[in-house]
């Protein structure tokens, strides 16, 4: 599974053992937040150009169907923790799913949203690069830019020896 899902999943079970059952304010807060962040990113990526729309679609019937509060005023039905847990569980697991329909379409996208939000963040970067060759006021910038990235060029080329690794 991917790293970003299996994260999810992971800080769900560490959250639930916490409660044993007692779910205080925090926790709830803790597991409403996780909630919130797995839907941003991965509704984020969603928008993106290219993504599928069909796909869209289905990303917006799960979390009809499996978020907490779907839209603003629209509780679950079953609002106790342990369903909320189990709802969050089914989620994570039914949006990785659609994120590995996504990676498999082969349309520019992982099915990390992660890493795609990392790539484009990427190649803005590279736009950034390119704007700042133009403008004579980064000269001294790009210099400095150029020199590092030669440096490291050179030191991909370097033989890799066990002396490389770090031992403590």
């Amino acid at each position: 599974m991917t790293s970003y899902f299996d994260k999810k999943h992971e800080q769900l079970r560490k959250l639930n053992e916490r409660a044993k059952g007692e779910w205080t304010i925090e926790l709830l807060g803790e597991l409403r937040n996780l909630e919130e962040e797995l839907l941003f990113d991965c509704q984020l990526v969603s928008m993106m150009p290219n993504f599928p729309e069909d796909l869209k679609d289905g990303m917006q019937l799960l979390i009809a169907k499996l978020a907490t509060e779907p839209v603003c005023y629209v509780q679950a039905d079953d609002y106790d923790e342990e369903a909320m847990v189990e709802r969050l569980h089914r989620l994570t697991f039914d949006l990785h799913t659609l994120f590995h329909e996504v990676g498999q379409r082969r349309v520019g996208f992982s099915d990390n949203p992660y890493s795609n939000i990392r790539g484009w963040v990427s190649e803005l970067e590279e736009r950034r690069i390119a704007l700042m060759r133009r403008d004579p006021h980064f000269s001294e910038a790009m210099k400095k830019y150029d020199a590092g990235v030669a440096r490291t060029e050179v030191d991909l080329q370097a033989p890799w020896t066990d002396e490389a690794i770090p031992t403590s």
